[in-house]
């Protein structure tokens, strides 16, 4: 957990930032912040979180952020999307054009024709979903800020927008590594990450027991709970029944209704959320680099 996923860059890595004194403090603010980013009246196309479809908003936004109208190789066209997200092997070209399809209907995207070949159809994001991609970085680097307060993630938390495209811009560079690692250490966090809102239940569940580690969650009032996230009853007890298969979750009480995180799950969340955090590290760390290179007078504002 100490090794950076990129050794050539500076960067915080998960063992450092789970070692932090205030962590487990911060952990909470840190559920808080992603699942309100993620609630179904928040996410784009106005359905649930799932991976793929968080991966194809975040693959949509770095396509058009590293758009070079002289470099046909990187122009923002669906098969451009597809190729770059077919990389993390979470979603179909089936699934990514319903997402398309869907954020088109819902303003989140504008299809433009090129002059240059009036056959294409380049996906421009609005400003409707570039203000929601900054909002879910700046859930990551307001946590950083806490808790490392004297860095300069203040051009991240301003939702600078030069910034933004400049962090989406470089993010494919990051890619290989993060896939490579990232991946394969949270492998047992992937099938809630694959569920419609599974991981934002699973952190709900995180936060509910560290803030009342004493009591133990009675099932029937945290799935009621849940219902706001847009999701059926039965759906949230199977995650519920996952999470349990897995060792995450014991039941106790009577008919089985009282839930409890148990050590395991507790580390397996904490190595999600700090692995999030170490590679937004790395990532702020490229952007500003490709800033201070590229965009001088304007990194010397903020940084």
């Amino acid at each position: 957990m100490f090794h950076p996923f990129v050794p050539d860059v500076a960067h915080r890595t998960t063992g450092e930032i789970l070692a932090h004194p205030d962590y487990a403090r911060i952990r909470p603010l840190y559920i808080a912040k992603i699942n309100a980013n993620n609630a179904a009246d928040k996410f784009p196309g106005g359905w649930p979180a799932a991976a793929y479809r968080y991966t194809a908003v975040c693959v949509i936004v770095k396509v058009y952020a590293g758009f070079e109208p002289d470099d046909r190789s990187t122009w923002p066209t669906l098969a451009k999307v597809k190729e770059t997200a077919s990389a993390f092997g979470q979603s179909s070209h089936r699934q990514l054009d319903d997402v398309v399809g869907r954020l088109v209907a819902t303003g989140h995207i504008i299809l433009e024709c090129p002059a240059a070949d009036r056959r294409l159809r380049f996906l421009r994001p609005t400003e409707k979903l570039l203000a929601w991609d900054r909002e879910q970085l700046c859930a990551y680097y307001d946590i950083l800020q806490l808790l490392y307060p004297d860095s300069a993630y203040d051009i991240a938390t301003r939702r600078d927008s030069v910034f933004h495209l400049a962090h989406r811009r470089c993010a494919p560079k990051i890619m290989t590594p993060i896939i490579r690692n990232f991946l394969q250490q949270n492998h047992k966090f992937l099938p809630f990450l694959q569920m419609n809102h599974g991981a934002n239940v699973m952190r709900n569940l995180a936060l509910a027991a560290s803030l009342n580690p004493e009591n133990p969650i009675r099932e029937t009032e945290f799935v009621g709970s849940m219902m706001k996230l847009g999701v059926s009853r039965s759906h949230i007890r199977n995650i519920i029944t996952l999470a349990n298969e897995s060792e995450m979750v014991v039941r106790s009480g009577g008919r089985q209704k009282l839930l409890d995180m148990t050590p395991l799950g507790f580390k397996i969340i904490d190595r999600f959320i700090g692995d999030t955090l170490s590679s937004h590290d790395l990532s702020f760390n490229l952007a500003k680099n490709w800033l201070e290179k590229n965009h001088p007078v304007k990194s010397e504002q903020h940084i």
